[in-house]
């Protein structure tokens, strides 16, 4: 196990608890750490005198994957808790089963793994011969009646445990009940939050160390391409009171100097600006989530130099007209997205700059203009000393927006402006975060039901990679086009059995409709 010095992890012995529970995060220790899932989940289950959670990370030691509380495998544990927050997780997940003695196959296992996040709340038809239960909710709706379960069955066979769990109407358990109704906290002030976190001073989480403070969840937009958004709802902002509150707390328990503020959008509200306010009157330092455009004002710019932020995340999406209206995210507002960005880096930040390409009905001509602005930012940021550095990716359809229904613009076409906006790039600082193989998987997943679920599991022992996928798929006679060409709006989707919410399904069909239109009159350009 690699060496770790941690602030705050909790420590009981073993040999004193009903069950031991172990939390599986499928990533590194320092996105791990980076998580705020994982510190309530944490604090949640372990305020409790009967269970104890340990933690696994996908960091593999000398002698295989062991806990980070007490070096235990993973098989000595009456059940397995994981989040996954990326569709591609899961082949992390059959990693550390596999190497750690237990079966990825559930019917093969005897040890039961239950998965929560936003991945599996969407869909959770691909990951059924891996997962046995599925969490739809918020964990702290939802935590403690899934402990119990555990606590309750701790030593018996792994169906009692299914079987009790089965009885929630938020748990969907495959074979044991027909779906899940999402179940959310209406109040953030009236939740537990975790004030005490663990980190390891010597290892930087990926957003660097920092109190993690949540301001608000869901979101008051729509953008077309979000499925977080569609997740969360409805938009929840904790009082400016409580949040004061706790971020008093947290830095002194902690003894930290900074946050790090977690919303799905930022700042959209007065209370948003107040917090950046307060934080710059006390002196913290802060890191901010990706910004909304219309709301950086010079006021805000000034409290954000305040609070020691330097380098803005900024996701105008696009400077083409034609696919902002598709994505929705400032439609009508291209020009002012250009302003701002370009007030931003005269104010003396660095950028980093998300951009979208591959939507449904544009072309080369639409990637061009979006480049042409990208450089003219790049070359402002340039002249005054400041670095902008650009993310373009595909456009990748996700369960329960509209695009799961418009589908992804094919591969050839997508490498074609792949090549361009590498070409036209060639120079400027550029990262690409995901290529348009790895895009077409995640879709895959995203977008699929159970036809997959064997592909998913066969996919996952091999080690993941689009190879593999299009390789399996053909061996299995598993038709991908879906990925293509889109679900059949009048069909039940692969997720029609768990219910998120019914305002979201309203949007979605609207959406639906006002992109086909879009994309139906502007025939596919080239």
């Amino acid at each position: 196990m690699f060496e770790l010095v941690e602030l705050n992890r909790v420590l009981k012995n073993p040999l004193r608890v009903n069950a031991r529970v172990a939390y599986v995060y499928p990533g590194k220790y320092e996105v791990m750490t980076s998580s705020l899932a994982h510190d309530i989940i944490y604090t949640y289950v372990n305020r409790r005198e009967d269970v104890y959670l340990e933690r696994f990370a996908a960091d593999r030691g000398e002698t295989g994957y062991r806990s980070i509380e007490t070096g235990s495998p993973l098989r000595d544990f009456d059940a397995v808790l994981t989040t996954l927050h990326y569709e591609l997780d899961v082949v992390d997940l059959v990693e550390v089963l596999e190497s750690s003695g237990l079966p990825a196959r559930r019917e093969d296992r005897e040890i039961p793994v239950i998965a929560g996040g936003p991945v599996v709340m969407a869909n959770p038809a691909p990951y059924t011969r891996v997962v046995d239960a599925f969490v739809v909710g918020e964990a702290e709706a939802t935590i403690d009646r899934v402990v119990d379960a555990i606590s309750a069955r701790a030593g018996e066979r792994k169906k009692a445990v299914l079987e009790e769990l089965s009885q929630l109407d938020y748990v969907y358990v495959p074979g044991f009940n027909e779906g899940a109704v999402r179940k959310y906290a209406p109040s953030l002030d009236d939740v537990e939050y975790p004030v005490r976190q663990v980190f390891d001073p010597d290892r930087q989480p990926a957003f660097g160390l920092g109190f993690k403070l949540e301001l608000s969840r869901g979101c008051l937009f729509h953008c077309s391409f979000c499925m977080e958004s569609r997740l969360f709802q409805p938009f929840r902002h904790r009082s400016l009171q409580k949040t004061v509150e706790l971020a008093d707390k947290g830095l002194e328990y902690n003894r930290l100097e900074r946050v790090v503020l977690y919303a799905l959008s930022f700042p959209v509200t007065r209370e948003d600006v107040k917090v950046l306010e307060y934080l710059a009157g006390r002196g913290v330092r802060a890191v901010l989530p990706s910004l909304r455009l219309e709301k950086l004002g010079d006021e805000v710019l000034e409290l954000i130099r305040q609070v020691g932020q330097r380098e803005l995340t900024l996701a105008p999406e696009s400077f083409s007209v034609f696919a902002q209206r598709v994505l929705m995210k400032y439609p009508g507002l291209v020009e002012l997205a250009k302003h701002k960005v370009g007030s931003v880096v005269r104010a003396g930040f660095d950028v980093k700059l998300y951009l979208i390409y591959g939507v449904k009905g544009t072309g080369a001509e639409d990637v061009l203009e979006t480049v042409r602005i990208a450089r003219e930012l790049a070359s402002m940021a340039k002249e005054r000393g400041r670095r902008l550095v650009l993310s373009f990716n595909p456009l990748i359809p996700k369960a329960r927006t509209p695009f799961a229904y418009i589908g992804m613009m094919g591969l050839d076409r997508l490498s074609r402006l792949e090549k361009l906006v590498d070409r036209e790039l060639r120079g400027f600082a550029r990262v690409r975060e995901f290529n348009v193989k790895t895009s077409f998987v995640q879709a895959s997943l995203s977008l699929g039901g159970e036809q997959i679920a064997d592909l998913v599991l066969e996919w996952s022992l091999r080690g993941g990679g689009y190879a593999n996928w299009v390789k399996l798929a053909r061996e299995k006679g598993v038709d991908l086009r879906y990925v293509y060409n889109g679900l059949d709006p009048d069909s039940e989707p692969p997720w029609s059995n768990i219910v998120v919410d019914g305002l979201e399904e309203k949007v979605l069909r609207a959406q639906v409709e006002a992109i086909k239109h879009l994309v139906g009159s502007a025939g596919e350009k080239q």
